[in-house]
């Protein structure tokens, strides 16, 4: 107040150019200006009129406010402390409030506090004019509505959660968006584990997939839970189907977090519902990973038996072998097998035959159906001959499914670097004919693996799918495994989008993208052939 009462005395001793209103009474303007500085929570300051006028008072609450002494507004350092992704239109709407013939301005912005405290300050201008109208004070009330401006944004945030998720429910889209959507909102690698602690779906924000189960498989079954987990039982009818689990990798969860992971284990749970039964969340979660190795779209290596290992199937073996299973009648028979639930009963009951052959057999292996197929990948030890073995599957199959043609196909030994081969070479082989067939002893591609050594196959690939190679090469999406999966599953649109795991629409768009990219149609059998052909090729060269 000392500042103002200087002030004023210099224009009421003729050193100032003197304001209209200051001149019938001072005494009382300053009486005015004291009480609002004594009662009003906020920064109260006074300017010149002119755009660069200088700062003619500013009261005590720049201290409790802002930090900041009140000399650092009269040489002007506080504007150094203004956000600087808001420091231009601060000044600018002040500039355009100056040249404007309005009274009131409003403005918010962002302000740094010394102790680094980032502050909402909601800025009131306001012109005090003479009886002609001309400005003569620029006077200004700043508040600070940071909890206000918080309060905005985590209503909003809220809001646009329980969209999205809505959304996802609406769309009746499957567990793993709903986890991908959780993880972008939380910031933070997301799992859902069933209540046998079978890891049965996960998104990995920016985590990789083997740091991601490693942290996994210390933390599921641990029943202290402290800051680096935020989780959420999912419970249906009063049973528990499992866990949704938050790790604090990236930053640390906050209560907007604990709603979004609530509306998260909401949404799975309205999904579970549409599943048969519980046994089926964890066999949805193994037919994905398989899926994922067969397409070439996910994890590979150690990585991928880590991913196994927490579906409960521990395939740290030296030897693994792709297998396949198909009905031949599903292609052959459709009168027979047209509808979808019978088709998915025929594939699940193949399933359950494969498994007891396997337990039969003391073999460790990760099956389920996928598409129409029953897949899988069996891990034996090195004395162990794969014929031998899995031979004891098309047997067991052949006296289970009398009356069911069946192709059962085998991959060479393998590694688990090359699983996306073993399981290529497993359903091109189940294709191939009824009964068991041996990749190794097929003639078209121990044919094609002879002319991988020379320049021919490269140049017959490259003349059928340089297009799509090159778009491949450019674009986050590939459509080779798209066409991969049409081609093998006789060009069905239906179990191909099944076997993606996509929508039908999705698919229509891909298969025209590839047709234009080709220059042809696919329905055209000479051209499917040679696009079978090179897709195989293509397999063998990146093997």
């Amino acid at each position: 107040m000392q500042v103002l009462s200087d002030r004023l005395h210099r224009v009421c001793n003729g050193r100032m150019s003197e304001p209209s209103f200051v001149r019938r009474d001072p005494q009382q303007l300053r009486q005015m200006y004291q009480a609002l500085v004594e009662q009003i929570p906020a920064v109260i300051y006074i300017n010149g009129p002119g755009e660069n006028a200088e700062t003619l008072y500013v009261s005590p609450q720049t201290e409790e406010i802002l930090g900041l002494p009140a000399s650092g507004w009269f040489d002007e350092s506080w504007t150094a402390c203004v956000h600087p992704d808001d420091l231009e239109a601060m000044s600018q709407n002040y500039t355009r409030f100056l040249r404007s013939r309005e009274d009131v301005g409003v403005d918010e912005y962002r302000f740094i506090r010394p102790d680094g405290q980032v502050i909402w300050l909601h800025d009131r201008v306001t012109i005090i004019r003479d009886e002609t109208g001309a400005p003569t004070l620029v006077q200004g009330l700043m508040f600070d509505v940071t909890e206000r401006r918080r309060t905005a944004e985590v209503l909003a945030r809220i809001e646009d959660i329980g969209q999205r998720f809505t959304g996802l429910l609406l769309r009746g889209a499957p567990l793993r968006e709903i986890l991908t959507t959780l993880a972008e909102i939380v910031d933070n690698p997301v799992m859902f584990e069933d209540s046998a602690h079978q890891l049965v779906g996960h998104a990995r924000a920016s985590v990789s997939n083997q740091d991601l189960v490693t942290r996994w498989e210390s933390h599921s079954r641990s029943t202290d839970h402290d800051s680096s987990c935020l989780w959420q039982s999912v419970r249906i009818r009063d049973e528990d189907w499992g866990r949704l689990h938050v790790l604090a990798v990236n930053r640390d969860p906050d209560e907007v977090d604990r709603i979004a992971v609530d509306r998260a284990a909401s949404a799975i749970g309205l999904w579970l519902v549409t599943q048969r039964e519980a046994g089926g969340l964890a066999d949805a979660a193994r037919a994905e990973v398989l899926a994922d190795v067969w397409l070439g779209r996910g994890p590979s290596g150690r990585e991928v038996l880590a991913r196994f290992r927490s579906l409960g199937a521990d395939l740290d073996r030296p030897v693994l072998v792709g297998f396949a299973v198909e009905c031949h009648d599903l292609r052959d028979r459709l009168g027979a097998f047209r509808d979808t639930r019978t088709r998915r009963r025929t594939a699940e009951r193949l399933l359950a035959r494969v498994r007891t052959a396997l337990a039969d057999s003391g073999t460790q292996a990760v099956t389920a159906v996928v598409g129409d197929l029953c897949l899988g990948i069996a891990a034996l030890a090195q004395s162990q001959a794969p014929r031998s073995v899995l031979g004891g599957i098309a047997d067991h199959l052949a006296d289970q499914e009398p009356d069911l043609t069946l192709g059962i196909g085998l991959s060479r030994p393998t590694s688990a670097e090359h699983l996306k081969r073993a399981l290529t070479e497993a359903t091109d082989a189940a294709a191939h004919g009824v009964g068991i067939q041996h990749a190794e002893d097929l003639g078209l591609r121990r044919l094609l693996g002879h002319l991988g050594d020379g320049p021919e196959l490269s140049h017959f690939v490259e003349s059928e799918l340089g297009p799509l190679l090159e778009y491949d090469a450019t674009h986050s999406r590939p459509l080779i495994p798209t066409l991969v999966a049409y081609l093998h599953h006789a060009c069905s649109k239906s179990a191909t989008a099944r076997a993606l795991h996509i929508e039908r629409r999705t698919l229509y768009y891909r298969l025209e993208h590839i047709e234009k990219l080709l220059d042809r149609p696919l329905e055209d059998p000479a051209g499917r052939l040679r696009l079978e052909v090179a897709l195989q090729g293509l397999g063998i060269l990146r093997s």
